[in-house]
C-alpha cells in the first residue's frame, strides 16, 4: 500500500505544479486527501455499497491503560464500585469513522489484550459493560467501551466482573478505521517507535485513490483559477486548449 508522500507526489504530477509553489503545500493536499477518504468511507458504511476493506484499518498495538478514580470518571456504577476505580486509556483514542453516529457495537473498533492467553474482550456500549459478565461463560470477560470527556475526546474504558482481570490488563491492542490516518503519529508502538509518518502506508482501498485524486486536483484547479477538467483526465485542459487554439490559427 503506497504512502501518503507517494499520493501527494501523484497529485503534483497531475497538476504540473511543484512542491515549491507558494500557494500550495503538502499539508493542504494531505488534508484534502483525508477529507475525501472520510467521505468515501462514510458512504460505504452508510449505503453498504461495498464490504469494509481491511486495508482501511489502522492499529495501535500498545494502548496504555491506567486506573482512574471517581474524580476522573463517572463510571463507578453498580457492579464496579469496589475501590471506585476503573481502567481508562492514558491517551484519548483518535476519532473513529463510525456507522451510525455513535460509539458502540456498530463502531469500527476492535479491542484485544495483547497476551498469549487472551481473555475474551468485548467492545460495545457502556450499558453492555455494566450488565455484562454475569453469565456462566462470560464472567471472566473484559468489557470495553468509549466515553467522551468534557472536551469531547474519546477515551477507552475497561471493566470486568473478575477484578484481577480488570486490573491486570494495562495494555490493549486496538484496531479501527480512524477519521485521520495521520492522528496515529501521536502514538507509539510497543517498542517506542512512531506509529505513523508520511512514509507509512496510507489506509485506503485501491479503488478509492482515483476518485480522491480527481477531487483534489479539481480543488487545486479552482484555487489557481483554472477551468474545470471536462475531459475528466486530470490534465491541464487550459494549456491543452491554448495549444489547440494556436494550431488552428497557424493553419489558417
Amino acid at each position: 500500500m503506497p504512502s501518503l508522500n507517494h499520493y501527494i507526489d501523484e497529485i503534483y504530477s497531475g497538476t504540473n505544479i511543484t512542491s515549491d509553489d507558494a500557494i500550495l503545500d503538502n499539508r493542504q493536499i494531505s488534508e484534502w486527501i483525508r477529507v475525501q477518504r472520510s467521505l468515501l468511507v462514510r458512504n460505504i458504511q452508510t449505503n453498504d455499497k461495498k464490504d469494509i476493506d481491511l486495508l482501511l484499518f489502522q492499529t495501535i498495538p500498545c494502548l496504555k491503560m491506567d486506573l482512574v478514580d471517581r474524580s476522573l470518571s463517572d463510571c463507578c456504577v453498580s457492579g464496579y464500585e469496589v475501590g471506585c476505580s476503573i481502567l481508562r486509556s492514558v491517551m484519548p483514542l483518535p476519532r473513529l469513522l463510525f456507522t451510525k453516529g455513535q460509539y458502540g457495537e456498530t463502531g469500527t473498533l476492535i479491542v484485544n489484550v495483547p497476551d498469549i492467553l487472551r481473555p475474551q474482550v468485548v467492545y460495545g456500549t457502556r450499558n453492555t459493560a455494566i450488565y455484562g459478565g454475569s453469565g456462566r461463560f462470560n464472567k471472566n470477560s473484559i468489557y470495553t467501551f468509549i466515553e467522551l470527556d468534557k472536551n469531547g475526546h474519546p477515551y477507552l474504558y475497561a471493566v470486568s466482573k473478575n477484578r484481577e482481570l480488570a486490573l491486570g490488563g494495562r495494555v490493549f491492542h486496538v484496531r479501527g478505521i480512524f477519521e485521520s490516518p495521520q492522528s496515529l503519529s501521536d502514538y507509539v508502538s510497543c517498542d517506542g517507535g512512531c506509529l505513523f509518518d508520511e512514509e507509512s502506508e496510507y489506509p485506503i482501498s485501491s479503488w478509492m485513490w482515483e476518485p480522491i485524486r480527481l477531487e483534489v486536483i479539481k480543488k487545486i484547479n479552482i484555487m489557481y483559477g483554472r477551468p474545470a477538467d471536462k475531459q475528466n483526465d486530470a490534465s491541464d485542459s487550459s494549456e491543452q486548449q491554448a495549444n489547440e487554439h494556436q494550431q488552428k490559427k497557424g493553419s489558417r
